[in-house]
């Protein structure tokens, strides 16, 4: 016997889920905080308080790794439109 039921189950899961988007969006922007959680979450298999303690604690970790060189403000480049492929920097091989 169980002392919730599948319906309370699922509305403590998507309210979970919310919170844990809405703390990544103010962690890393309103577009990147979601995106990440959802990515991480379904890569890690975690739930969603786990995910979001992964990604805030490591969030220093994560802007270096993600921030262009010479860009020195995380917040005014999350807060920028999308990339889109012709802003990725390529690095080509020399020979093959």
């Amino acid at each position: 016997m169980a002392f919730l039921n599948q319906h309370q189950l699922i509305e403590i899961r998507t309210n979970s889920d919310q919170k844990a988007e809405q703390h990544l969006s103010h962690v890393y922007g309103p577009v990147l905080g979601p995106a990440l959680y959802r990515a991480c979450e379904r890569v890690w298999g975690t739930g969603p308080a786990v995910t979001s303690a992964r990604l805030s604690n490591t969030k220093e970790l994560i802007q270096d790794a993600w921030l262009p060189q010479g860009q020195h403000s995380w917040r005014a480049y999350s807060q920028r439109e999308p990339l889109c492929s012709a802003h990725l920097p390529i690095k080509r091989s020399v020979g093959i």
